[in-house]
Order: structure tokens, then C-alpha cells, then sequence
């Protein structure tokens, strides 16, 4: 039996707390995952894993297709979550196959008690909602600043992936 991948960009542990926006996003370009000039590979989504520093609040998970670079449609799947524990797994009704792909958290977050986590990475996967411009707009971490990237991941298996070694 084939084992579940956990795929992240993060570092697993929670180093520093983001706040300020409505809507979380990590970009997912498993195509380019082991290489860049990879053809064609894509991975199949069975659930999506989320940490959050505190519990009691609820959470909206949407997976997007990318569109130039940026979540667009269609949506691929939407679901609304609890979080009665720090990690959150949903597990997908149906998995999902893709070469790129968006993970779109509405969480709002404030200064005083509800925060993102992230762990030292970085900085290119994860955005935050910019709303500061007149059109609204998805900012990675590391074009604001910021070497880190959001504790969200997926979990399933690469699809097409050919595993070899190389002999000088």
C-alpha cells in the first residue's frame, strides 16, 4: 500500500504569527515541485492539513486553479471547518488532480488574539490578501519581506513521478 506524501513548504514548527488579513493563500505548483523543466506532474489531493495557534473559531478552505499566477476559477472545492483542535485535516470527499492549484484560507485575524502560523521557508508559496491597493491583490511573504511560509499543506501522492538516479 502506497503511504500518503505530506506536501508543505514550511518547516513543520510554529515560529511567527501573521495577522492583519481576511484571506490566506499558499500556492501549490507541484509541476515544478523536484524540478523546474519537469513535464507533467501532478499530484492527487486525498486531504488538505492546516495548523492554527488557538481553537474555537471556524475556518473557510477553498482550492482554486491558478490562473496566470493568481487563485481564479474554477473552484475546485470549498469547505467550512471548526477548529477544535491546533491541527485541522480535512479529508476531501473526492480527491483531487492537479499540476497547480491554490489553497484559499478565510481566516480574519486582529492583532490581539487570532493569528496565522508559519515556520521559516521562503516566502515564494504563501500570500496574504493585500488590501491595501485599489484592486485587492494576493502578496507572496517573501515580496513583503517575510522568509516564511504558512503551516497549511496536503497530503496525497505524486502522479507521473519517475524516480531514477543519476551516474557520473
Amino acid at each position: 500500500s502506497q503511504r500518503d506524501f505530506h506536501l508543505k513548504y514550511h518547516t513543520g514548527s510554529d515560529d511567527l504569527h501573521f495577522y492583519g488579513s481576511n484571506s490566506w493563500a499558499v500556492c501549490f505548483d507541484f509541476a515544478n515541485y523536484y524540478h523546474p523543466n519537469h513535464i507533467n506532474l501532478s499530484f492527487t489531493i486525498n486531504s488538505l492539513v492546516l495548523w492554527f495557534p488557538q481553537v474555537g473559531d471556524s475556518v473557510q478552505v477553498r482550492l482554486m486553479t491558478d490562473v496566470e499566477g493568481t487563485p481564479g476559477l474554477p473552484q475546485l472545492a470549498s469547505f467550512n471547518a471548526f477548529t477544535d483542535a491546533n491541527l485541522l485535516q480535512i479529508q476531501l470527499p473526492e480527491p483531487i488532480t492537479s499540476e497547480k492549484l491554490w489553497m484559499l484560507v478565510d481566516y480574519p485575524t486582529n492583532f490581539s488574539s487570532k493569528f496565522v502560523s508559519a515556520s521559516n521557508g521562503g516566502g515564494t508559496h504563501s500570500y496574504f490578501l493585500n488590501t491595501t491597493m485599489t484592486t485587492p491583490y494576493y502578496q507572496s511573504f517573501a515580496n513583503a519581506g517575510f522568509s516564511a511560509e504558512l503551516l497549511f499543506g496536503v497530503m496525497g501522492n505524486f502522479e507521473d513521478l519517475n524516480l531514477f538516479t543519476l551516474t557520473q
